[in-house]
């Protein structure tokens, strides 16, 4: 689990800048450190979700059930912060497959496809004639439109580029 990740989807649910500091290795502020133990126990799989979760970690602190508001945010600041990082972390943790019954991928987008038995990245195309007048049918296509990827079944977008950092040469 990245550390970063954490850290942009802590100041998004409305944690401050300062509530980040650490102290051996550990967030000082005990609202971020708890965000961070949640931030982790998202990752495993957890059948009961994010209360038996919370309950796991906090137990001697905060007991169940968890009173929530009428907007379905929680009551308690610590617990409303940390089912949104929870949903955050999730939602990054465990990408799902989208059926092509329910959604196709945009035009020229390439994505993560399944036929059911293979799986491989593809790129969605529109029907058209390319420069040499070859037409292609719409669908999902494999080795810059080589060739098709028939009886594609599922899809799912590719993860964000890893951004390049800067080597040292010491």
């Amino acid at each position: 689990m990245n550390i970063q990740n954490f850290e942009t989807a802590y100041l998004n649910a409305g944690g401050k800048a300062s509530e980040l500091e650490k102290e051996d290795g550990e967030y000082v502020s005990s609202k971020a450190q708890m965000g961070w133990q949640m931030w982790q126990a998202s990752a495993q799989v957890v059948p009961e979700g994010f209360e038996q979760a919370y309950s796991e970690i906090f137990s001697p602190i905060v007991k169940r059930p968890y009173p929530r508001l009428e907007n379905g945010d929680y009551k308690y600041i610590e617990i409303n912060q940390g089912w949104k990082l929870w949903q955050v972390a999730t939602a990054q943790a465990v990408p799902e497959w989208i059926s092509v019954k329910d959604k196709l991928p945009g035009f020229n987008q390439s994505v993560l496809s399944c036929d059911g038995f293979e799986t491989c990245v593809a790129e969605y195309l529109e029907s058209c004639k390319n420069e040499y007048g070859v037409f292609f049918e719409e669908g999902f296509w494999i080795n810059g439109a080589a060739s098709i990827f028939e009886n594609v079944t599922h899809w799912m977008p590719l993860p964000e580029a890893i951004e390049a950092q800067e080597q040292s040469h010491d």
